[in-house]
């Protein structure tokens, strides 16, 4: 089989309104966007994280989540999910579990480092090359910043000895339409793909 054949891409649209489809942590959590062209932009790690927050809700278990509502690194939640107090590298049986149960392993792929038991120590990783990817999303209309001064949130915090607060005003984006690129590997897995239907990819072999 060759590269083309093996390969195939899908467009995947969906919509968004009044919200914030992607904040930049590096500008104020503002929407990502390409001021130039006047357009909206999301990250391939946002899509996959709305893929995965949806595969969640239809009950599939996935390994980039929290940890009884804590966020944890991955050593730890690599811990939790196989039951093991101490790890130094994943076993064969190890991979087979994590490839028969955490579905977004099975799509994405996924680097697990595996942090060093004692300090001074070596720790490990693996590294698993998933099928399905997505490029950056470009909105297809071009959209301009909602300001909000009436919507925000205060955040407590500790600075300089003495307690404080940052506030942050919501910015959203009133309309548009986004359409990345899915990109899937068909020999790894084969058959039609939906993005509506993911959850259907658990049973692929």
């Amino acid at each position: 089989m060759s590269l083309c054949d093996r390969n195939s891409e899908i467009l995947f649209l969906y919509d968004a309104r009044m919200t914030n489809p992607n904040g930049d942590p590096d500008d104020e959590n503002k929407p990502r966007m390409d001021y130039e062209k006047e357009l909206n932009l999301v990250s391939d790690v946002r899509l996959k994280r709305y893929i995965r927050d949806y595969l969640e809700s239809r009950g599939y278990e996935i390994f980039v989540t929290k940890v009884d509502g804590q966020v944890v690194d991955a050593t730890e939640r690599l811990r939790v999910f196989l039951g093991k107090v101490k790890m130094t590298a994943l076993s064969r049986e190890d991979v087979d579990k994590i490839l028969a149960n955490l579905i977004d392993v099975r799509l994405f792929g996924a680097t697990m480092p595996i942090k060093a038991q004692e300090e001074g120590g070596r720790g490990a990783s693996s590294t698993f090359t998933g099928p399905v990817q997505f490029n950056w999303g470009y909105s297809l209309n071009k959209v301009e910043i909602v300001r909000s001064s009436s919507i925000s949130s205060t955040f407590a915090g500790r600075g300089w000895g003495r307690e404080g607060g940052v506030r942050h005003l919501w910015q959203r984006l009133e309309a548009l339409l986004f359409a990345p690129c899915l990109l899937r590997d068909r020999e790894w897995l084969p058959g039609p793909i939906y993005p509506a239907h993911l959850g259907r990819c658990g049973t692929f072999g």
